[in-house]
């Protein structure tokens, strides 16, 4: 009898550490509000953002943009992306799908054509329903891989209503019906199952709409009536509508962002990156973002695109 082989223990490592603060562009967003309220508008003023369309709601912005009309769509530009990226030649700073919710409809007409059936419900068991969730997880999931670029969902919103044991927003449970355990709140237009999977990726669901005296507004914290959320901790509960003004929110004091910048810089110098191979490339890149203003009078987006440029190339180093 051969004598039994000893397994050798598993490498005892210690976890990572998480970070505690991540750049703007590192964050996973979800977008939604009421028809024609500047959602899409909002997405577009992200830097480098490519749009993933499924509906004909940007004729009127200038973007970059793919246009989906089925699943396979979809599947072909997701493989584009990541080869781009594993080449480290993406182009891109933001991923923007807009929207989330035909995107999910575009996944099951797929399932339901692969069943030859009309309707998920058509198939015994549950089966297609089952296949339809981890089909568009598994898909969707794989643009959260493209590491240090930002990604936004973008969702119509509608009032539907939640059993409070199924919803995430703490408000519910002191408005729910005491007879029958439900609530009605606005939330992004999307299937509950995925809903609740694009609500835990996101780091911030923010709601637009319509303030007073007419203000476009986005809220970033949750109340009885609508869903919303920032697990950053740094936004306020409203603010006027616009790119800058979450910048300018998130990173409160510009000495952050620029002190983020210039530690980029000497990495870039340090370790003489081929597409900065040497402190001039470093400083000619820099006025190039920033021109030749003093750095803390800079705007302070310009400053947060610059930053997004260096994180994409220090990480596109450490993982090459």
């Amino acid at each position: 009898m051969a004598p039994k082989k000893e397994v050798e223990p598993a490498m005892f490592t210690w976890p990572e550490k998480s970070k505690g603060f991540v750049d703007l562009h590192e964050n996973v967003f979800y977008f939604y509000g009421p028809p024609k309220i500047g959602k899409s508008t909002l997405a577009s003023q992200f830097p480098g953002a490519l749009f993933l369309l499924t509906e004909d709601g940007c004729k009127h912005l200038s973007v970059e943009a793919f246009h989906i009309r089925k699943w396979t769509d979809f599947l072909a530009v997701l493989a584009q992306l990541e080869d781009a990226y594993r080449k480290h030649s993406l182009p891109y700073k933001t991923i923007v799908v807009d929207t989330v919710d035909l995107l999910a409809q575009y996944c099951d007409t797929f399932i339901c054509e692969k069943h030859g059936v009309a309707t998920l419900a058509d198939v015994e068991w549950g089966r297609a329903s089952a296949q339809y969730k981890k089909e568009f997880i598994k898909q969707v999931d794989r643009l959260t891989k493209l590491r240090g670029v930002g990604l936004i969902f973008v969702s119509h919103a509608t009032e539907k209503e939640f059993n409070i044991n199924t919803t995430i927003n703490p408000y519910a449970l002191t408005e729910a019906s005491v007879e029958t355990g439900k609530v009605r709140m606005t939330v992004p237009n999307l299937d509950g199952k995925l809903y609740l999977f694009i609500a835990g990726l996101a780091d911030m669901i923010l709601y637009l709409d319509i303030g007073k005296e007419n203000r476009r507004l986005i809220y970033s914290k949750p109340t009885k009536y609508f869903e919303a959320g920032d697990r950053s901790g740094r936004m306020p509960a409203v603010i006027d509508m616009g790119y800058e003004n979450i910048v300018n929110a998130y990173y409160g004091d510009k000495t952050v962002l620029t002190g983020r910048i210039e530690r980029g810089e000497a990495y870039l110098a340090e370790h003489q990156i081929d597409s900065f191979e040497s402190q001039a490339r470093v400083a000619a890149s820099r006025n190039a973002h920033l021109g030749t203003e003093v750095l803390a009078e800079a705007s302070t987006v310009k400053l947060q695109e610059y930053l997004q440029h260096l994180t994409i190339k220090v990480k596109g180093v450490k993982n090459g």
